[in-house]
């Protein structure tokens, strides 16, 4: 009798389990079919950025695209937006740029394809940067005001003038890199004159990648090492005002302890008074 109980028990909630199954798949049923309703009804114009003629949107990518740790753009500043197709991430990429062809960022993935309809559709846009946050250094934001126009004056540059501002960006930026590598390599250049006990070439080398941007702190290291071991203490202080800007404008500033500029300018305050020192003997 017993097991004919727990039979029965376990078919009953066997039967009961399925039936809130098919219950439960009713409702995913209904609330797929609901929610694709709601996307038909909405269309492309649920993430569209504008309200009328005007929208905002977050500047994307801004933390990637700077050279040092100073912003390509200030507030109220107008920017262009250039399509990007060659874009290996994205072939519906719009970068924007800044009056000297600098990419300060792109335009969210989100909503380039919606301004890649408005142009094919004769449109044009006045972007301004309308806000800046750098309340986290390392992850500056920017959000920028978008008008959508059909009049082509309101852009102070025509097709080929943007074309060129960009080659001109892109070049300095090349430059840049360039310039980055050459630094690492004079740098490096430097260690082997100090190896083979060539000292004053080992400080040519050094003094010439100090000229370049995101120079090796070692030249600099070096640099004061030298200059004080002879006391020649005006070319110390030099070098390390020098230094403390370098580090300042550095892309990585964000990520150096405090206590690295703080040493750099105990060491200047050293070599100040030392040169008092010797001015006074």
């Amino acid at each position: 009798m017993i097991p004919l109980i727990i039979t029965i028990s376990i078919a009953s909630l066997l039967i009961l389990l399925f039936f809130n199954l098919k219950k439960n798949e009713v409702k995913v049923t209904q609330s797929v079919a609901e929610n694709k309703e709601m996307a038909d009804q909405l269309g492309k114009d649920y993430l569209t950025i504008f309200d009328n003629d005007k929208g905002f949107t977050q500047l994307a990518g801004v933390r990637h695209q700077k050279m040092n740790n100073e912003l390509n753009f200030r507030i109220n500043e107008q920017v262009y937006l250039i399509q990007e197709p060659t874009n290996k991430f994205d072939s519906n990429a719009i970068k924007v740029i800044n009056d000297n062809g600098i990419k300060i960022g792109y335009i969210s993935k989100f909503h380039n394809t919606e301004l890649i309809d408005l142009i094919n559709n004769g449109y044009y846009f006045i972007a301004v940067i309308s806000r800046i946050n750098l309340d986290e250094p390392d992850y500056p934001q920017a959000t920028l005001e978008i008008t959508k126009t059909k009049n082509r004056n309101f852009i102070p540059y025509s097709d080929e003038e943007l074309l060129n501002l960009t080659r001109k960006g892109e070049e300095v930026i090349e430059n840049f890199k360039r310039d980055s590598k050459n630094a690492y390599e004079i740098s490096k250049k430097g260690v082997e004159f100090e190896k083979d006990k060539n000292i004053v070439e080992a400080i040519k080398c050094f003094e010439e990648a100090i000229l370049l941007p995101n120079t090796p702190p070692n030249s600099y290291k070096r640099l004061v090492v030298y200059y004080r071991k002879i006391k020649d203490y005006p070319n110390e202080i030099r070098v390390l005002n020098n230094w403390i800007e370098s580090v300042q404008n550095s892309r990585a500033f964000g990520y150096i302890k405090k206590d690295e500029i703080k040493e750099i300018k105990s060491r200047l305050k050293k070599a100040q008074i030392l040169k008092n020192n010797l001015l006074n003997t």
